[in-house]
């Protein structure tokens, strides 16, 4: 449905804009993933979403955040698993580096 409208659009204006910023101060352990569905979502735009999203880093802080964004059938067990997954890898990356 992205591909059809300029929704996806919003979303990464929006995205762009604050929620990346916010989502990272949502108290999100280190290795917690959150998923925000629809109306969930507190940013208009991104409503019509599906978010899944996890922290990464050293211990104790976030180096970064990692996520995906898709519709809100998407299929949220291989995408909690698969966000979960790359953001442990990355968290072992940004340790060995540091």
């Amino acid at each position: 449905e992205f591909s059809r409208s300029d929704k996806f659009g919003h979303v990464l204006e929006t995205l762009q804009q604050q929620a990346s910023r916010q989502l990272a101060l949502c108290g999100l352990k280190q290795d917690g993933v959150r998923v925000q569905i629809g109306a969930e979502n507190q940013w208009a735009p991104l409503q019509s979403c599906s978010l899944i999203f996890t922290r990464y880093g050293r211990e104790g802080e976030a180096a970064g955040l990692i996520g995906t964004i898709g519709p809100t059938r998407l299929q949220y067990g291989r995408s909690i698993s698969s966000v979960r997954y790359i953001g442990r890898m990355l968290g072992d990356f940004v340790r060995h580096l540091c």
